[in-house]
Order: C-alpha cells, then structure tokens, then sequence
C-alpha cells in the first residue's frame, strides 16, 4: 500500500514560507511548486515535499517510515488478509 503525500492549503503553505497566498499561487503557475487542483474556483494542495524543495530542507514526515508500517499490517489483519 502506498503512503499518501503530506499536503497543505495555499494559505499554510504561505505561512510556511512567510509569503502571501498569492505568491503561493505564482509559484504553483510558475511550476515550483508542486500541487494539486481540488476545483475549478482555484483550491489547491501543495505538495510539502515541494515546500522542502523549494526551501531546501529535509521534509519533515508526520510519522515514521514504521509507523506506516505497523498500520498498514494492522489494517490488513483487520481485512483478513495477513
């Protein structure tokens, strides 16, 4: 099973790069960062990888590589399927 990618709103990503939503949304256009469209009104997920990139640091993970593990054994015994 593959790990979803950590996201952010236009507006945490902002904060985190201490810009405007609307320079967010530059880099999005200009192809620095990487996101993803949720709807044609311009809602966007940004990529924290992305953010890392572009700040050039390590992205931080939420939980560790066993951590997901772990879960996603439990989730499968849970199906029956381990």
């Amino acid at each position: 099973m593959s790990q979803v990618p950590d996201t952010m709103t236009v507006a945490e990503a902002a904060e985190a790069i201490r810009k405007s939503p609307r320079y967010v949304r530059g880099l999005i256009a200009e192809g620095r960062l990487k996101a993803v469209r949720l709807s044609e009104r311009g809602h966007w997920l940004v990529f924290a990888d992305s953010i890392a990139v572009l700040l050039g640091v390590k992205a931080q993970r939420q939980h560790s590589p066993e951590y997901h593990l772990k879960r996603d054994q439990e989730i499968l015994a849970r199906m029956g399927l381990l």
